[in-house]
């Protein structure tokens, strides 16, 4: 029998909600049956067998450690507990430097988004939680005509945060070496 752990249940119900899953669909993609899931989306069970909660993460595109609440919510008034949250991109920016430098701005900030968004450590729904954003809010900033998008100031310092990268990267796409 597998290793149980606690979850955050209204977690795992926030991000089946932003991918308007029902728990049956859950269910036939590989997660646990509607009953359980209720159980655990209201909180009461709070206890996950590790085989059972890597299927239901798997599922729901989450990582197991969004599904135990110890992934943080980019904050205003706490963003330094999410500073260099997805900071193994700087290194991969930092390699194709000329290719960033070249693109506008916006370009540059979706471009890191969305290899934010397509990695293992924060997969789309984990970085829109992350963000405090819905998840089809993310998917227009990173799918969309990126001359038609606006960004906010807001959006701007939230990835310059997780990516523990200056916000100046983003505006005019330069790193120093001390950055």
């Amino acid at each position: 029998m597998g290793e149980e752990g606690k979850v955050v249940g209204h977690l795992l119900k926030w991000a089946r909600e932003q991918q308007e899953l029902t728990m049956r669909d859950v269910q036939l993609r590989g997660g646990p049956a509607p009953g359980y899931q209720s159980e655990v989306e209201n909180g009461q069970k709070g206890e996950v067998s590790a085989e059972k909660l890597y299927a239901w993460c798997r599922t729901l595109t989450v990582t197991p450690a969004f599904a135990r609440g110890q992934v943080p919510r980019l904050e205003p008034t706490t963003p330094g507990r999410c500073r260099g949250l997805a900071g193994w991109i700087e290194p991969e920016v930092r390699q194709n430097l000329p290719e960033f430098e070249a693109l506008l701005p916006i370009e540059r900030f979706q471009r890191v988004l969305k290899m934010i968004a397509t990695s293992a450590e924060l997969p789309i729904v984990v970085l829109a939680y992350v963000m405090a954003m819905d998840v089809s809010a993310l998917k227009n900033l990173l799918y969309e005509d990126a001359r038609s998008l606006y960004i906010t100031e807001v959006q701007l310092k939230q990835v310059a945060v997780l990516t523990a990268m200056p916000t100046r990267f983003f505006k005019l796409g330069k790193l120093c070496e001390d950055d």
